[in-house]
């Protein structure tokens, strides 16, 4: 449920108090040498991971009790094809639900489902109760094993999209996805990608040459399999199959979480249930490059603040709790999740108090409580440890859903203490990275950590020791070219720092980092969407139709894609073209009142009068009812 971008959303409450209020955007100025650049080096993709996946199905001829026993937990249930699973749901044929809210005044969602199949919907009505518009959309998949609830997936064009509406298990009720409830203006255009997808699939099957897109069947493996945590089985089964009867193996070829360190150990919980302040893949590696073994940091740079997170509320935030437990620290950081959790089962909810206060015993007499028997018993957590020093709280991300608390406080109401050696106030990187990565990969990740935060509080002085943080060369305005070439075939950080160039009104540097973006990946949108706009911006309005043209081919399924098209084609006076093209949008999103105002006047420029009146009145009605 949580989207995990290539550069997360950063909780920025600590780092916007500590860098001033509100600081106006100014041109931009190269800071002094407080903060050195990176070393200017050529930089060559690290080798492919190993891949040789066999899935899970391969596993459970050899390991069957394991693999039934796995099938309780929830992360063998985390992905779902709509119809090939019971539904948990409440689910009728017709299903309305009308949130309250200015923004959402007028609609209603819908939730059909005929038996088998399932459409997500909105409809809005005017003030005499009229339908304006229904989109209806089909919805293909599921996301989550709905202990909590679960998120929806619709699939156009091979590209996933997260619909507004979601399923709660706590009251057991329909609702308004994260985040909707506050701006519905994405409806069901939230694009789903990797940074969703690989806390809650097995494996995607990824178009090769636009990453962005997914190939039939979408999953190779719906659910998290038993190849998350022992890594590809390919090696492992050939070993296995080349032994003689009764014969072991000395390399089995195969990882067991249990036999590493304790670092690389909780890495392979981490990959997922560490949330931190920002997750930056390393260059060259996205999120499904990990592999049991490693670091976190071989794949994922993870920044997380030096203050406690116990009583943050988030919904992903256990693993910084427990490592600010008195608990954590006393074990000398070899307590980890599987300490108390057992990954290959999850305890039914009326076992769970046992099951977990029996792991608490393994490290806790009796006597250890302050409190006598008769009293214990007779305490609202009804004697249970967990119940009464693991609380469960609201959490602040994820309506209508509670977490526990796991900083594991010996009083419920205290505060835990801070992780050992932390800064506070100050991102770190996770676990020590810094000591394991070299000097250009943290400045990179410094940088697009920091280019984030800028962007979000309007800081020129952050996007300054962004940008010297993000270029291995001098920036030189006047040669935006050679100031973004070092950073060749990096789109990541190149993205990174067209949006701090972007936002501080150089154009030729923004316009060098999309180009070079480009030229890495010619099916990159965010790149093409920023050139149409630079290029129409300055009014050359058949190179922005090129690139916007581009665009439309390698993704129609965005109205903001098809509208941009129509302002330039305006632009060039083809206003045939520039109105099909708004038709498009508007039919992706009926909601767009910019694209039916520009579509009004264009009518009206064209001659189209009478067609132009009945748009208008439209406008008319969806205003009416949004007062």
């Amino acid at each position: 449920m949580r989207n995990r971008r290539t550069v997360m959303l950063v909780s920025l409450v600590v780092l916007a108090t500590a860098l001033a209020s509100a600081m106006a955007w100014v041109s931009f100025q190269r800071p002094g040498p407080a903060v050195p650049s990176a070393v200017a080096s050529e930089r060559s993709r690290p080798a492919a991971r190993p891949s040789d996946y066999v899935g899970s199905q391969s596993c459970a001829a050899c390991h069957a009790e394991i693999f039934d026993r796995y099938q309780t937990h929830s992360m063998a249930h985390s992905m779902a094809t709509i119809g090939q699973e019971p539904p948990i749901e409440q689910l009728e044929e017709e299903l309305l639900i009308k949130p309250s809210g200015r923004q959402h005044a007028g609609h209603e969602y819908l939730v059909q489902w005929d038996g088998a199949t399932m459409h997500h919907g909105d409809r809005m009505r005017d003030v005499d109760g009229e339908v304006i518009f229904e989109q209806t959309m089909p919805v293909r998949f599921a996301i989550g094993s709905g202990r909590r609830g679960r998120a929806y997936v619709i699939e156009k064009e091979g590209r996933l999209a997260q619909s507004p509406i979601g399923w709660y298990a706590h009251g057991e009720r329909w609702d308004l996805s994260p985040g909707y409830d506050d701006d519905p203006s994405l409806r069901f255009e939230r694009a789903i990608g990797d940074g969703c997808l690989y806390c809650h699939a097995g494996r995607v099957d990824v178009d090769p040459q636009d990453p962005s897109r997914y190939e039939e069947p979408i999953f190779l493996e719906a659910s998290i399999g038993c190849e998350r945590c022992h890594g590809p089985g390919g090696r492992h089964v050939q070993a296995m199959e080349l032994l003689a009867d009764g014969e072991t193996c000395e390399n089995c070829e195969i990882v067991n979480p249990a036999d590493l360190d304790p670092a690389r150990r909780e890495a392979v919980c981490n990959q997922c249930h560490l949330a931190g302040e920002s997750a930056i893949p390393r260059f060259g590696r996205g999120l499904f490059d990990f592999r049991p073994g490693d670091h976190l940091d071989d794949t994922l740079v993870v920044f997380v603040q030096g203050e406690s997170r116990a009583g943050s509320g988030r919904a992903v935030s256990q693993v910084e709790q427990m490592q600010s437990s008195r608990c954590y620290q006393a074990s000398g950081a070899v307590m980890g999740c599987t300490t108390c959790h057992d990954p290959h089962w999850q305890p039914p909810p009326e076992e769970a108090a046992a099951f977990f206060d029996n792991r608490c015993a393994t490290c806790h007499e009796t006597d250890d409580c302050g409190l006598e028997e008769p009293q214990r018993l007779a305490h609202e957590s009804g004697g249970s440890c967990v119940a009464c020093h693991m609380p469960t709280e609201d959490s602040s991300d994820v309506p209508h859903t509670a977490m526990t608390d796991h900083s594991i406080p010996r009083d419920a109401k205290a505060s835990a203490r801070l992780p050992s050696g932390s800064r506070q106030g100050q991102p770190v990187v996770f676990d020590n990275g810094e000591s394991r990565l070299d000097a250009r990969e943290l400045s990179r990740a410094q940088g697009m950590l920091l280019a984030t935060i800028a962007v979000d509080i309007r800081s020129p002085q952050l996007a300054a020791q962004a940008a010297t943080l993000l270029t291995p060369a001098d920036i030189n305005p006047n040669e935006p070219g050679a100031t973004v070439a070092p950073l060749a075939g990096d789109v990541e950080a190149l993205l990174s720092l067209a949006e701090l160039f972007d936002g501080v009104g150089q154009d030729a540097l923004t316009a060098a980092c999309y180009a070079q973006a480009l030229a890495a990946d010619p099916f990159n949108q965010t790149a093409l969407m920023g050139l149409a706009r630079l290029e129409q911006q300055r009014g050359s309005f058949n190179t922005a139709l090129a690139f916007a043209d581009r665009l439309v081919a390698v993704n129609s399924t965005v109205a903001e894609v098809h509208m941009l098209r129509a302002v330039i084609l305006g632009g060039l006076g083809k206003w045939e073209e520039g109105i099909a093209a708004a038709d498009e949008a508007i039919a992706l999103d009926p909601t767009r009142l910019d694209a039916r105002r520009w579509l009004v006047r264009s009518l009206q420029v064209a001659g189209e009068g009478t067609r132009a009146e009945r748009e208008q009145a439209i406008i008319d009605r969806m205003e009416a009812v949004m007062q």
